[in-house]
């Protein structure tokens, strides 16, 4: 009996095997009879070629639907633009016998998508892009129509997996590439006509740098037609932090809304996820934290409208020229179009080369220009502003009206120029000017323009000038000695010290061709009055004619012991050398006129011997003789 019940049972089991293994085969060649009309029908749906792999069907132990490669679009080369390497789905057998196709789950492996964005647009590579109104979709709920379609059937999915896919974005605006490896996602599906819905979705991926990063999604809504994309939230979470958004995006041209806000991004991290898309972010070696609370406005992908403050906390970068800012924090505000932005920055705080500074600034950015209304840098113990306007294209050109005032020329010189000041030091009391033409790729040739200075309580380190000019007077006529070798005992200390004390320096300029003109220089200071005029080229050659007249107390204490010399004092009882300065930074020469005093000291000797010739002089006689050599 036992072995009547076994057989009874092996029989039954092998004919229901039998049973599923002729349902599979006819259901697969039911599917498969299919292919032609599913290639031909996604073809007309998206413009362009669509070639399937083979069609399998299985119901064990669990009904499936197999595409083993999904190709879109063909590049030219001979290979798709859009690859899938399989395709899967888990599908309910009985509504197929409706013309239904109830999907439980598809899945996606190894896809390979590229994004283009140009001057028109966001679109898929392989997919050209689709114009015109939606199509009417009132379909029961949860299925696709498939008149819309041109399919033979209605689909639901419910959920779809993605595995191990690629996505590049191709910016062809900024001629930048960036890819994105190993997707994966996880997204809850519902169909109903054109529209898409995903209650929830999560994605992970490797973007650029190696960085892993993941987004998760709720109630995001995708219009097929059209591919307005709608969402309530959606958070990226990377190695650098957290961004959130909400709103939604219209690539087809409608407007739309996205509102950003992230907390402590860290700038670092940031800069390594985005150094596919812009390079120049390595070198500048970001470090620190910022935020943004910021909506923006969009016309299909292109940016139309910002508005909202970013936040910066201890920021750092390397600058151009070796230059450091350290300890950036404070908000910037953005405001406007993307025709006419509004940037405004309020008590920007910085170190920029060790040097504590504040920043006020108001700019607009327009298409063809940068307007800088206000532009105001507090910090070297006093303030700058420096009101702009750039204008932008080939060349970039800058006009600019610099003001300074009480500058701590040192603390300045320090950080932007600290090889010059081991030179100067004082303060730069006053500077105004007007500059104009200056192209950003060649700023030393091309910027014109005039202005003025004060500066005040300052010291020439290093180049002690009256001893220098003092040191090479020799060869006078009756004068056999340096004049350095005179300086009275009470004016030692001042020709000793190895710097030269300045009480103040004067002076209008021009600029052009990079050469700066300075017309009347003059410098004041406790031992002499400067005053000359020259130029000075923008790699630093000098090149000065001038006249150091020295303070009637000094001249005559100077002449005193050496009467000759009593004969070089002008009407104010100054004693008067002409001099030129010409070279370039520490091999600079200065050099007095020697002929123009020997003319003067001989010309004056020769009448006062003259005269006292003629008056029976033995003394002017014998002074005569030395000055006609004999």
């Amino acid at each position: 009996m036992k072995k009547k019940i076994s057989l009874i049972v092996g029989s039954l089991v092998a004919i229901l095997a039998l049973a599923i293994g002729v349902v599979t085969w006819k259901l697969g060649d039911v599917v498969a009879a299919y292919k032609p009309q599913i290639q031909s029908a996604l073809s007309q749906a998206l413009g362009t070629n669509v070639s399937l792999g083979d069609l399998s069907v299985s119901i064990i132990p669990r009904t499936e639907i197999r595409v083993d490669s999904v190709a879109i679009g063909d590049g030219g080369r001979g290979s798709p633009e859009l690859f899938v390497g399989s395709l899967s789905a888990h599908a309910a057998l009985l509504p197929l016998l409706q013309k239904r196709l109830e999907i439980s789950t598809i899945r996606i492996d190894s896809p390979k998508i590229t994004l283009l964005k140009s001057a028109a647009g966001m679109s898929v590579r392989g997919i050209p892009q689709r114009t015109g109104a939606p199509t009417d979709s009132a379909q029961p709920k949860g299925t696709a129509a498939a008149s819309a379609s041109g399919l033979p059937i209605a689909i639901a999915i419910q959920s779809i997996e993605v595995r191990n896919g690629e996505l590049t974005l191709q910016d062809q605006v900024a001629n930048s590439t960036v890819a994105v490896k190993k997707i994966s996602l996880d997204a809850a599906v519902a169909l109903q006509g054109e529209q898409i819905r995903i209650p929830k979705a999560q994605l992970s991926a490797v973007a650029p740098g190696d960085q892993s990063c993941s987004v998760e999604t709720s109630n995001l809504s995708l219009n097929q037609q059209t591919m307005e994309v709608t969402f309530s939230n959606a958070t990226l979470t990377t190695p650098a932090g957290s961004l959130s958004a909400k709103g939604g995006i219209n690539p087809s041209g409608s407007a739309g809304s996205i509102a950003l806000s992230a907390n402590d991004l860290n700038l670092s991290k940031l800069s390594v996820i985005l150094a596919a898309a812009v390079p120049s972010l390595q070198r500048l070696n970001l470090a620190g934290k910022a935020g943004m609370s910021l909506t923006l406005g969009l016309a299909g992908t292109n940016l139309k409208s910002i508005t909202g403050p970013i936040t910066l906390g201890g920021v750092s970068a390397d600058l151009a020229s070796g230059m450091k800012m350290r300890d950036l924090s404070g908000a910037i505000t953005l405001d406007g179009s993307a025709s006419d932005l509004g940037v405004k920055t309020d008590n920007l705080a910085l170190k920029l080369q060790d040097a504590p500074i504040a920043v006020v600034s108001t700019l607009r950015i327009r298409p063809t220009e940068v307007a800088v209304s206000t532009f105001t840098v507090k910090g070297f113990g006093g303030e700058l502003q420096a009101p702009s306007q750039l204008q932008l294209g080939a060349p970039q050109r800058l006009q600019t009206s610099p003001s300074l005032r009480d500058i701590s020329l040192e603390a300045f010189l320090q950080a932007f120029k600290p090889d010059v000041a081991k030179i100067f030091q004082g303060n730069l009391t006053s500077f105004k000017a007007g500059l104009s033409n200056i192209e950003l790729q060649n700023p030393a040739q091309t910027t014109s323009g005039n202005g003025s200075l004060l500066f005040k309580n300052g010291k020439l380190k290093g180049f002690n000038l009256p001893s220098v000019i003092l040191s090479k007077i020799e060869g006078l006529p009756l004068v056999p000695v340096t004049l350095r070798k005179l300086v009275p005992p009470q004016f030692e200390p001042l020709f000793a010290s190895p710097d030269t004390a300045i009480k103040e320096a004067r002076s209008s300029f021009s600029i052009a061709g990079g050469v700066i003109t300075i017309p009347d220089l003059v410098v004041a200071a406790d031992l002499f009055t400067l005053t000359g005029r020259g130029t000075v080229r923008v790699n630093g050659q000098l090149d000065l004619n001038a006249e150091i007249r020295f303070t009637p107390e000094f001249s005559q204490a100077l002449t005193s012991r050496s009467k000759e010399l009593k004969l070089l004092l002008d009407a104010d009882g100054r004693f008067t050398v002409p001099f030129v300065a010409r070279g370039q930074g520490s091999s600079t020469v200065v050099l007095p006129d020697i002929a123009v005093l020997a003319q003067k000291l001989a010309s004056g000797t020769l009448r006062k011997s003259l005269d006292g010739f003629l008056k029976g002089d033995k003394g002017a006689s014998k002074s005569m003789k030395k000055i006609l050599g004999f």
